[in-house]
């Protein structure tokens, strides 16, 4: 039984190199696609021709994909349990960025381990470009729901998404404290209370005295007799301060 297996192996990756060699330049790309386009046939019981194609158009996402990587706001690094628990960090780093919809973006993840019929994927590890996000709070296996909030954010202009972060990551919250990026939007905006001044070596000081003058209606010439670290004081109470804005604690 195990010879019988073995030359049936043996003679499908023959016909699956056979095949690959039409699309590969060098050997060892074809032994390569080969080996995955095996693999593939024998999760899903598909012809050697079927395979091919499956693993070709595989081979071909993965390129792109480490291709895009460099441009891209948020990727992360595409195993599956199956594999690790092998002992095989096999996988592919994927972008998020451009991708809209999350089920189609799972589908696209699958599609990375063809040669599994059913792969539970593990997300092993992300690289973020964006302040205020971190890799801690999504995990190894982010459903839906977390992959649909990223995704939305990425779609989001680039002022709005920096105050959504900025808001995150001034209160210590997590995505999962939000429904959808919809509903983080919402909350900064009602909790918007100004801008800091960049320039400035205590902006948050500067900015509660500031406050604090058109609250009252200070003239401009009096704001030297003000105590400005005490009126700074009690705006922290009420305040959260972030790298770049202030948001009130409501």
């Amino acid at each position: 039984m195990t010879t019988h297996n073995t030359t049936a192996t043996t003679e499908l990756f023959t016909q699956c190199k056979e095949l690959a060699t039409a699309f590969c330049n060098h050997e060892r790309d074809a032994v390569r696609m080969a080996e995955l386009a095996c693999k593939i046939a024998t999760a899903r019981d598909l012809a050697p021709c079927v395979a091919v194609d499956y693993a070709r158009s595989q081979t071909i996402a993965r390129d792109n994909c480490r291709g895009d990587l460099a441009r891209c706001a948020i990727s992360c690094y595409v195993g599956t349990y199956a594999k690790y628990n092998e002992g095989s960090l096999d996988g592919v780093w994927m972008g998020l960025d451009g991708y809209e919809d999350a089920e189609y973006l799972l589908d696209c993840m699958r599609g990375m381990h063809e040669d599994e019929a059913d792969p539970e994927l593990m997300l092993q590890d992300w690289n973020i470009k964006l302040d205020g996000l971190c890799a801690s709070d999504l995990g190894e296996c982010p459903d839906a729901d977390t992959l649909q909030f990223l995704l939305d954010m990425l779609q989001a202009e680039e002022d709005e998404r920096e105050l959504a972060l900025d808001y995150l990551s001034a209160r210590g919250d997590k995505l999962s404290d939000y429904t959808d990026f919809a509903d983080l939007l919402s909350q900064e905006q009602d909790a918007y209370a100004g801008t800091l001044d960049a320039n400035s070596w205590n902006a948050f000081r500067d900015w509660a005295v500031q406050m604090f003058m058109e609250c009252h209606e200070i003239p401009e010439n009096l704001e030297s007799y003000l105590d400005a670290e005490h009126i700074a004081s009690e705006y922290s109470r009420d305040t959260y301060e972030g790298e770049k804005y202030v948001f009130w604690a409501r």
